[in-house]
């Protein structure tokens, strides 16, 4: 089986993969070393790929977080919520049960950002039309 598969990415490159997160991320404790692992749904569609064939289109990729800052941010993400993470992606290539030689993608996460983290707190606590409560005064004594 060879390693190289025309026109897919190098064996290992830095890239960003936007999707849904299959499951909730999970911490992993392997010979002592812990990571957060989570497997997401991208979906390689083109804009002009007709509804009904796009789910032959999604591309399972698994997730792993080593730092601390990258396992929180991942742990606080939910089943189903869109995800961007960015890092080095490597794949493999691998039988499935029908016997078809398919290629696994994994991502060492440098950088993981749920789309919920992109809304401002004053709006997420507040509502897109409502307007936040001024900050109090330095010098005014709370109420």
């Amino acid at each position: 089986m060879s390693d190289h598969i025309p026109g897919s990415i190098p064996r290992a490159c830095d890239c960003t993969y936007r999707g849904h997160l299959a499951a909730k991320p999970q911490v992993i404790d392997k010979d002592g070393r812990k990571f957060v692992s989570a497997r997401m749904g991208v979906n390689m569609a083109a804009p002009n790929v007709p509804r009904e064939e796009q789910d032959e289109l999604t591309e399972w990729v698994d997730v792993m977080a080593f730092s601390e800052a990258m396992q929180a941010r991942l742990l606080a993400c939910e089943k189903g919520e869109t995800v961007a993470i960015s890092g080095n992606v490597t794949k493999r290539l691998y039988q499935r049960r029908n016997g078809e030689t398919a290629v696994g993608r994994t991502i060492i996460a440098d950088y993981v950002r749920a789309a919920g983290a992109s809304i401002a707190p004053a709006v997420a606590k507040h509502g897109a039309n409502d307007k936040p409560e001024p900050a109090p005064h330095p010098d005014q004594p709370p109420e």
